[in-house]
């Protein structure tokens, strides 16, 4: 047996609603059936169902990476390993700068070697004498 309900609400938000639910493919009858028998469930009120809306974080993420997409200056690499080696490559040269800013802790040959690297845009793991640092 089944029972009619009235529920009075903004018009604004049954429009809302009836969009939402018309994108899950129900309409409101269906939506607050199950709400009534989720709730009763769970004996809570269940918040699951729900749209993925970007917050303005997000929206503007996306959009700088659509800016960045269209900017032919924007680096751009041919694979994940060499986007990594990049990285690698920024993050050793910042250690090595923060370590030497000057290169006045290295030898002549590692500041030559330094320098060599970073004119040439990339600094090797393999290039660091990693036990000579800090000595």
């Amino acid at each position: 047996m089944t029972t009619n309900v009235t529920i009075r609400v903004d018009e604004d938000l049954k429009k809302q609603a009836e969009e939402l639910f018309s994108d899950f493919g129900m309409n409101m009858t269906t939506a607050y059936i199950m709400f009534l028998k989720q709730a009763v469930r769970e004996q809570r009120i269940p918040f699951v169902p729900s749209r993925n809306i970007p917050n303005a974080e997000t929206i503007a993420a996306i959009e700088e990476a659509g800016a960045m997409r269209s900017d032919p200056s924007t680096k751009r690499f041919s694979s994940v390993d060499e986007l990594i080696e990049e990285l690698n490559s920024e993050f050793i040269k910042k250690l090595v700068f923060a370590w030497d800013p000057d290169f006045t802790k290295a030898t002549p040959d590692e500041a030559a070697r330094i320098k060599a690297a970073e004119e040439s845009g990339f600094v090797s793991e393999d290039e660091i004498d990693w036990d000579k640092i800090g000595r």
